[in-house]
């Protein structure tokens, strides 16, 4: 099985993620968020933000796992990252 890789959500995969996040009922992430992307063998598996609510306060949320891997640790590391 190929290693898990987090990585920062890049720009041009902005539109992918608030596509899927609308497809779930999640609300888009702002653009001055920090979203995170899991991959395994160069194919997203996981997706999750940082927004900020006011200086030095953050909500960690809209963690998405794509099904076939879901209770695999994805979210975990994802937190983790």
């Amino acid at each position: 099985m190929a290693e898990l890789t987090i990585r920062e959500l890049r720009a041009d995969e902005r539109a992918w993620a608030n596509a899927l996040y609308r497809a779930i009922q999640f609300a888009t992430t702002p653009d001055d968020s920090l979203a995170l992307v899991a991959e395994r063998g160069g194919e997203r598996i996981g997706l999750g933000r940082l927004v900020g609510h006011a200086p030095g306060v953050v909500e960690l949320g809209g963690i998405w796992t794509d099904e076939a891997v879901r209770r695999g640790g994805v979210a975990r590391a994802m937190v983790h990252a």
